[in-house]
């Protein structure tokens, strides 16, 4: 119970901070590296897709840049329960990672996230997100904006699932 107040009070801290300016994954590390709880960020390229009032689902490639380490490569489904109507293009996001356990360690972003999202496209997509789940239940992702162009039309709003599973990076040369 502990773990859920504190993670709660850190998103929403952190949603607080964040403002309407999204950075580079590098960038946002660089920002963050005073944080005692920011671990890295999530930049996800998102496919275009269509809501069909009550349910959406998106398919992603996402990369995790932990802010000391290897960047590790996943594949994500996302959806959406609640209000989800429209039409959004592909477009890409870039995601806060905050954990309780701040050691670093790989596969952190993999599994199941769940939390809630609301979004407004009209052309430009902007909106808020936050999660919680991972591994050991102690992750936290947020996001204020949206990077991409003509995003679309539509208007999202309710409860947010997201499904990340490593994939094998490409080798070095």
């Amino acid at each position: 119970m502990h773990r859920s107040v504190l993670a709660a009070a850190v998103t929403a801290v952190s949603l607080l901070a964040a403002g309407c300016v999204q950075d580079s994954a590098e960038a946002t590390n660089k920002k963050m590296e005073n944080s005692k709880v920011y671990i890295g960020a999530l930049t996800c390229d998102i496919a275009g897709g269509q809501g069909y009032l009550i349910a959406g689902s998106r398919e992603a490639r996402c990369v995790y840049s932990p802010e000391k380490g290897e960047q590790e490569t996943y594949k994500a489904t996302i959806r959406n329960l609640g209000l989800d109507i429209g039409e959004t293009k592909p477009m890409t996001l870039v995601w806060k990672v905050f954990s309780l356990d701040t050691r670093p360690r790989q596969n952190v972003v993999a599994g199941q996230f769940v939390g809630e999202t609301v979004a407004v496209t009209s052309g430009q997509h902007s909106g808020g997100n936050w999660l919680y789940g991972g591994d050991g239940q102690t992750v936290l992702q947020e996001t204020a904006t949206f990077l991409g162009e003509k995003s679309g039309f539509s208007l999202q709003y309710g409860a947010f699932n997201m499904e990340l599973t490593r994939v094998a990076d490409a080798p070095k040369s």
